[in-house]
């Protein structure tokens, strides 16, 4: 593919007024092209660009994925004189599928964009992965970020990811984008029913961080039995269960934080790839640019339910085959190797504990879903989900169940790993 299209704006004032303009390439029978609909600055500033654009006989994703065609966006942004490229890959998860879409830019900080004019050009590029922003991938040996979009069906992507390099090489992040969600039972004294209505997206790890992902940033592995082939008789080889693709755990809320911080505490930046804890180390790996960190435990509930309101996300009744619990399991198992959830995260009720941002409150308090519960005089942080040594039908292994807590300090539990978030501000 080639390039498809330019728009004239006019960037003055608070307001790009846009400017009709389509461009098209032959797919083969069928025209290709974009149209940019309109690019609005953020009101009150904040440095955000708002780019709204329409693809015709783009991207293609077909039931069985033999017939998917994959395509990408480039936008030049030429301001003043200079252009920028803003990669709808690395940069905003533009989604190069047919029909309307909206992704935000954020300028360089240095760059005055309210009183400058602004020429845009779209090119529209033939690609190798799907385009979209229903996942960010974490490349742990570069450090570089890549968004792509959820296949024609959540179970193609589930496979997609399910693979090895997502356990060793990158992490994948799901997008829970901003709707109402359901949180809480009626059986919970401390999370009773309620409904949140999220006004931000956010992102959440579809696998716990496992053993081998967290020695790729220089530190040592903290788990029993670290290395190499599993020796478990339950867990053959044939099942793919290798240690290093089982969560890491025996790790604390101070190790993967600091013990300085309380869980309002934004993480400090580090200046070295050798310095700091294992969630600042992977934001000095990528530049910064996200702010990764734990969940809070509301946004972990979100994502584990995924609009469920039953006591397992599965469903009301216990079944052995969703999970790693006492009856199956000696130990934690390989990451990916049970059933995932409607949003396609994997071990969302068990195989070990998952840490959140929040301190363990009774009664909590969750002012929104962003702002974790932190109290200075206790030393228990919250823990969601269960672990492979709890028995069938556990009261962890409940969706709503928040009753699992740990000190912050403590690290030497088989069962206890955590998951990586974004918050898209």
């Amino acid at each position: 593919m080639t390039n498809v299209t330019k728009q004239r704006r006019n960037w003055a004032g608070y307001k790009l007024v846009a400017l009709l303009a389509i461009g098209a390439l032959a797919l083969g029978a069928d025209a290709s092209s974009v149209t940019i609909d309109s690019v609005i600055q953020r009101w009150p500033w904040n440095n955000k660009v708002d780019i709204t654009y329409t693809v015709t006989g783009g991207q293609t994703l077909t039931p069985d994925g033999s017939g998917d065609v994959y395509c990408r966006l480039v936008f030049h942004a030429n301001i003043g004189g200079q252009t920028y490229e803003i990669d709808g890959v690395t940069n905003i998860g533009a989604s190069a599928s047919t029909g309307q879409h909206t992704v935000t830019w954020t300028p360089p900080a240095d760059l005055r964009v309210k009183a400058l004019d602004c020429t845009m050009t779209a090119t529209l590029l033939s690609a190798d992965n799907p385009s979209g922003d229903d996942y960010l991938i974490i490349d742990l040996n570069t450090g570089s970020i890549a968004y792509e979009g959820l296949l024609a069906s959540q179970e193609l992507s589930n496979s997609r990811y399910n693979t090895a390099t997502f356990k060793t090489d990158k992490i994948v992040l799901r997008k829970v984008p901003k709707g109402t969600y359901p949180t809480g039972a009626s059986n919970e004294e401390y999370n009773k029913p309620r409904t949140w209505t999220t006004d931000l997206d956010y992102y959440i790890g579809v696998f716990m961080v496992t053993q081998a992902q967290y020695v790729k940033l220089g530190l040592s592995n903290p788990c029993v039995n670290a290395t190499g082939q599993t020796t478990d008789s339950e867990n053959a080889a044939t099942d793919g269960d290798w240690a290093a693709h089982r969560p890491v755990t025996r790790v604390s809320w101070d190790t993967l934080r600091g013990s300085s911080l309380m869980p309002t505490n934004e993480l400090p930046t580090v200046n070295s790839a050798n310095t700091g804890t294992w969630l600042q180390r992977l934001n000095y790996l990528t530049g910064n640019r996200f702010k990764f960190d734990l969940p809070t435990e509301v946004m972990e509930e979100i994502a584990v339910r995924a609009g469920s309101t039953t006591k397992y996300w599965w469903g009301a009744d216990w079944d052995d085959n969703m999970l790693a619990f006492s009856g199956n399991s000696t130990n934690t198992k390989a990451v990916g190797l049970y059933p995932a959830n409607r949003l396609g995260l994997y071990d969302a009720a068990g195989n070990a504990f998952d840490f959140c941002l929040d301190s363990r409150i009774l009664p909590p308090v969750h002012v929104d879903p962003w702002t974790p519960d932190s109290d200075d005089t206790t030393q228990y942080m919250m823990l969601r989900g269960g672990s492979y040594s709890q028995n069938a039908g556990d009261y962890r292994f409940w969706a709503s169940n928040r009753g699992g807590y740990t000190s912050r300090s403590y690290g030497s539990s088989n069962g206890i790993g955590f998951r990586v978030a974004w918050i898209v501000r």
